[in-house]
């Protein structure tokens, strides 16, 4: 998937603009506040329906407009039929997106017709932040790959906020405990094999890409998969009851998974004071 045409309209300081885009990689250059960022929020917004800089639209849009409008010209590969894909936002939350002059109900609906990874300064809290922003990173690559994931991680999410709030409960039903571990289970399972699958075929692009650069040492990607996968998660839960009923939570299982980094196997990347080692190949 590419964009082959990119027009632009009244989004902050870019009024009207028209790119014809290489399917492989483009690069944006010119002198400070001449748009470079703003562009690449209109491809943002095109593809997520809001920006990445700012809640607050009325800053993005341009001060002598009401709206902003982006819209482009999609390709699945350069032999495929194109796709006319379009946005228009206003400050006042008005939303109104387009495929083929077909209206779609939600930004969500984007997602899938324009796969967007952003990679910026904050793109290092891959490695600084918790496991929340590793899991969230592997998820979206993930949603993107495998079409039904979607639908999974939502069972899982209403899944596990079941459990939770059974768990909070001062008198607990032991066998609704029992019928909501036993629809978490499953669930856990396929998303951790979805997300080793992701993983294992990123991690083949990062060692093609890092095959360019010297003195970075040998790195490897390690899956903590969110419990010890040398037992059955059946067993795990079982072992978890009483800490789970003390804590009032679930304390293993998917939604504590995440990758690990680590370098020529002196431990995490992190500790040794490494760069982002994580990047998003395109497409």
């Amino acid at each position: 998937m590419f964009l082959s045409k990119l027009d632009i309209f009244q989004v902050r300081n870019l009024q009207a603009v028209q790119l014809f885009c290489h399917p492989q990689a483009n690069i944006i250059y010119g002198a400070n506040g001449s748009g470079k960022t703003s562009l690449l929020e209109s491809i943002y917004l095109l593809g997520r329906g809001r920006s990445f800089r700012h809640r607050d639209l009325r800053v993005v849009v341009n001060n002598d407009s009401d709206e902003l409008v982006v819209s482009g010209r999609l390709l699945r590969d350069q032999t495929s039929t194109a796709h006319q894909l379009g946005i228009k936002r206003t400050p006042k939350g008005l939303f109104e997106a387009r495929l083929d002059g077909k209206p779609l109900q939600t930004a969500a609906q984007l997602v899938s017709e324009l796969p967007l990874q952003l990679i910026d300064a904050h793109s290092f809290m891959l490695l600084e932040g918790g496991p929340l922003q590793r899991r969230q990173f592997l998820d979206w690559g993930v949603f993107h790959v495998e079409h039904d994931y979607s639908n999974l991680w939502r069972r899982f999410q209403k899944t596990l906020k079941q459990r939770n709030q059974l768990l909070r409960h001062g008198r607990m039903d032991e066998d609704m405990l029992s019928t909501w571990t036993a629809e978490l289970i499953p669930l856990c399972e396929q998303i951790t094999e979805y997300r080793q699958a992701y993983l294992a075929q990123l991690s083949k692009q990062i060692h093609r890409a890092l095959g360019a650069f010297d003195g970075l040492g040998e790195i490897s990607f390690e899956y903590y998969c969110g419990w010890d996968d040398n037992q059955p998660l059946e067993d795990v839960y079982a072992r978890d009851r009483d800490r789970d009923l003390a804590t009032k939570t679930t304390n293993h299982g998917a939604h504590r998974a995440s990758p690990r980094t680590q370098l020529s196997g002196h431990g995490p990347a992190l500790e040794l004071g490494s760069c982002n080692c994580f990047s998003e190949s395109a497409g």
